[in-house]
């Protein structure tokens, strides 16, 4: 909360570096769990289009959402409020 409290001006971005799973693990929600087993990848592109609504609610929006940069299955992901 004092990131709140300090009023700052200008917008926030929020970069996160997300590396997947071949299979995604639902153990801690095993009610989440699809059908089919999917990847990581898959499952956050679901996550994403569950909590994109939310995003622009508060006034955010991804600014860039890229691929893998040839490490693994990656996706880089840039948020503004």
């Amino acid at each position: 909360m004092k990131f709140v409290r300090r009023n700052m001006e200008g917008s926030v971005f929020m970069l996160n570096l997300l590396r997947f799973r071949d299979i995604a693990d639902y153990t801690s929600y095993p009610e989440l769990t699809p059908n089919e087993p999917i990847s990581g990848a898959e499952a956050f592109d679901r996550y994403i289009k569950h909590a994109l609504p939310f995003l622009h609610e508060s006034e955010g929006e991804i600014v860039f959402m890229g691929n893998d940069i040839g490490l693994r299955p990656l996706k880089i992901l840039a948020c503004s409020p």
